[in-house]
């Protein structure tokens, strides 16, 4: 008997009745556990965005996942992967949309195992990455919250940065 691995779900219910609409499930390339952690629904309310763990193709680790669903039907748009600069454990943790832009950020592992912040913004059509940025102090940095601005001109990410004499916040 192999071992079940766990899946992204992520189910669409109508909110004056509860009747559930559609439901879809994201598993990663290599079939291993996926962990959502973190969902957004565009601003024109037709497009779902999940993000959160996913076993990575080339170093079976675990990398972030994020997947956009058709907000009408659940039908996938795309989803894409992202294995932080080291290929160590990498971890998202927030999402939202601006815009035609898609914010996740999380924590990417470095060799010796601390965490940077990592964001990355991502295209609302496409899944395709428009930049990423990296933030960190000399120990384990965990991003807490995250935010654009409404026009999506600025993002603002906040939370702990490990400094020379314990954890600080940024």
């Amino acid at each position: 008997m192999s071992e079940a691995q766990l899946d992204y779900a992520t189910v669409a219910y109508d909110a004056a009745t509860g009747e559930q609409l559609w439901s879809s499930r994201y598993d990663d390339p290599v079939q291993g556990t996926d962990d959502a952690r973190a969902i957004a629904v565009s601003e024109d309310g037709s497009t779902v965005v999940v993000t959160g763990q996913s076993q990575g193709e080339d170093t079976g680790l675990t990398d972030w996942g994020t997947v956009a669903y058709d907000a009408a039907t659940g039908d996938q748009l795309w989803d894409v992967l992202r294995n932080g600069t080291e290929g160590q454990i990498d971890i998202s943790g927030q999402v939202q949309i601006a815009g035609d832009t898609v914010i996740v950020s999380g924590v990417v592992s470095n060799t010796d195992r601390q965490g940077d912040w990592s964001t990355v913004a991502y295209d609302l059509a496409t899944g395709e990455e428009r930049w990423s940025a990296e933030h960190g102090g000399p120990g384990t940095d965990t991003p807490q919250a995250s935010t654009a601005s409404p026009d999506g001109s600025t993002v603002l990410v906040t939370g702990n940065v490990e400094g020379d004499t314990g954890m600080d916040y940024a």
